[in-house]
């Protein structure tokens, strides 16, 4: 201590009477660009002796064996410089990295001096924006060319290791093979069309060393149809033939409808060029609502669907019909020019606005309202949660009680979400693209487990058949692991902390896999609630609306319930494993079916 004080009392002497001392100067912080994992990133700092003495490095350490560092010269002579060189090793930081270089010298204010740096390490990278290409209509035996593009976002130069396509009719080139960090390759496409008429999909595997992405799939679709060629009806339209005018009603949010913009109708406008003029109506504008009515009304369309088109004389509704009429009628339309009905029709009324809209509530019934609600409240990826919510306390061991809340919590989030929905509520969060990136893959994984989970009951019903005994079965777990898992989910999985999980859930499900009804009900009901003569019974008919809407999901889960909890039941599944296991798979194709016909569609 006497050593150390009489040091302090040097210096601070030294200093007042100007004796010469080092002083450093240099970076504390970098941030560092992406780096590789097979390539070293090296950098350079310089750093400067201010002082008057030279300055010695005593010592250079790191927070982790994946950065040295070396300077040169050392010491530094006053008023010089020197570098300091670092080397960093990706393959040995993790992906997100903060590490600390610790310069120890003789500078008397900086005996310790620290150089933090931060940054990434990205292998190859894959980004890719267009991953299918809709054709539309064309000729059978038509041969079609089209390019997909994929650039590497990473650090490292990304390998094109392998090219499937999924039938012989497709010829597949990649150029580059080995892309370089910021550039992009090229995916050339040839096709040729099968000589039947009908819808075809192709698909297109590339397999990277992107560990991110280590497989990309382009999707080709193409209608084949013998008007469709040169010598049908495209090839018979004159070059002087009158543009056609196409109205294309639709609601934001709807993922049926936002397929139907982005990958049908943009190689129909393609096709036809000036000749077609698109006109895009969204019905949550009471206006373009009100449009609608008039046009259904005019061209006497009873049915609903999520997205309407008018060309000519014909009134197109749903998505299969407009993926598979469309470009026909268009065709048709151009070479026999046809008046559409409402040309010499007043439009909708400008004097009161919104009168169509009011007329139409006027018709509403609560038996109407109620049948509307019932039909669009089939939601598979609802059904399979609850049934899995179910099914999971059950195989726990947990109370009825909590089933009950469980099921109920569940419905009532689902209502409520919904409800606030038919308001307005949650529009903005659900157009955001992650969002309907998220529901896509929600669909994805739900429809898989689905089939694992039928497949697994399929495998337990041959097992118990061919053996007669219970122990080879897929769906149960050992015993020691059995009780373990019940252990601590018992033990840390309170009931709150269930709810809480279970509110999460539904508000998600609800809000990311929500039906696309396009109905007319509900935005006029929505429309409606400003009048204030008819706000209370709007208010009456949106709550009947989505009691009804909930009503098959209320009984997905009474059936659920009562199944697991029903002790003659579980003695009958004890009993007859094989109808159990039977009619449990049934169950889960059926509802892998609803949710794969929802991903096509």
């Amino acid at each position: 201590m006497r050593r150390i004080g009489v040091w302090w009392a040097g210096f601070f002497l030294g200093t007042s009477l100007g004796w010469a001392a080092p002083r450093l100067e240099g970076p504390d912080k970098w941030e560092a660009p992406p780096l590789g994992r097979q390539k070293p990133l090296v950098h350079s700092f310089t750093f400067r002796n201010r002082g008057d003495s030279p300055l010695q490095v005593r010592e250079i350490k790191s927070t982790s064996a994946a950065v040295r560092a070396t300077l040169q010269p050392n010491p530094i002579p006053p008023g010089g410089e020197a570098t300091l060189r670092v080397d960093l090793d990706g393959r040995a930081l993790p992906e997100e990295f903060r590490q600390t270089i610790f310069l120890r010298t003789n500078d008397p204010e900086h005996p310790l001096w620290y150089l933090e740096i931060v940054g990434k390490v990205l292998g190859p990278r894959v980004e890719v924006k267009e991953q299918q290409w809709y054709v539309g209509g064309v000729a059978p035996n038509t041969s079609l060319e089209h390019t997909f593009t994929l650039r590497n976002q990473g650090a490292e130069v990304l390998h094109i290791e392998e090219v499937l396509p999924s039938h012989p009719s497709l010829t597949v080139t990649v150029e580059p093979l080995e892309v370089p960090p910021g550039e992009q390759a090229v995916v050339h496409v040839g096709w040729k069309v099968p000589s039947q008429e009908g819808v075809f999909r192709e698909r297109i595997l590339l397999s990277t060393n992107d560990t991110h992405q280590p497989h990309i799939e382009f999707s080709v679709v193409a209608r084949t149809s013998a008007l469709l060629g040169a010598k049908g009806l495209l090839g018979q339209i004159p070059p002087d033939a009158k543009p056609v005018r196409l109205r294309f009603f639709y609601s934001s949010g709807c993922g049926v409808c936002e397929r139907l913009m982005t990958t049908v109708l943009p190689p129909i406008t393609r096709r036809f060029g000036e000749k077609l003029k698109v006109e895009y109506y969204d019905i949550r504008s009471e206006g373009n609502l009100e449009l609608l009515l008039h046009l259904k009304e005019v061209y006497k369309v009873q049915e609903e669907g999520p997205a309407y088109a008018f060309i000519g004389d014909r009134c197109l509704v749903g998505s299969d019909a407009i993926e598979n009429e469309l470009e026909l009628a268009v065709a048709h339309f151009l070479l026999h020019p046809t008046e559409e009905p409402d040309a010499k029709m007043p439009p909708p009324s400008t004097a009161r606005p919104g009168s169509l809209v009011r007329q139409r509530f006027e018709e509403f019934t609560p038996w109407l309202v109620a049948a509307a609600g019932l039909a669009d409240g089939v939601n598979p990826c609802a059904f399979a949660t609850i049934v899995f919510f179910i099914s999971f306390l059950t195989y726990l061991g947990r109370s009825r009680r909590e089933m009950l809340l469980t099921g109920l919590t569940f419905t009532a989030v689902v209502f409520a979400t919904y409800f606030l929905m038919g308001l307005g509520a949650f529009l903005a969060l659900k157009q955001l693209t992650f969002v309907q990136w998220l529901s896509h893959l929600i669909y994805i994984v739900a429809f898989l487990l689905l089939l694992v989970l039928a497949g697994y009951n399929l495998y337990d019903a041959a097992i118990v058949w061919a053996t007669g005994k219970t122990r080879g079965v897929k769906l149960q777990l050992p015993d020691p692991i059995k009780r373990r898992i019940h252990e601590v989910i018992r033990t840390r999985l309170t009931t709150s902390g269930l709810l809480a999980g279970v509110m999460a859930t539904g508000f998600l499900v609800t809000l990311l896999e929500s039906v696309c009804t396009g109905q007319t009900y509900l935005p006029t009901i929505v429309f409606v609630l400003q009048d204030p003569e008819r706000r209370s019974r709007a208010l009456s008919y949106l709550l009947l609306y989505n009691l009804m809407f909930i009503a098959p999901l209320v009984g997905v889960f009474l059936l659920s319930y009562l199944g697991t909890s029903s002790r003659r039941l579980a003695e009958w599944g004890q009993r007859n494993v094989i109808p159990a296991k039977v009619a449990l798979a049934a169950v889960f194709l059926a509802m892998a079916f609803l949710l794969g016909k929802a991903l096509l569609s």
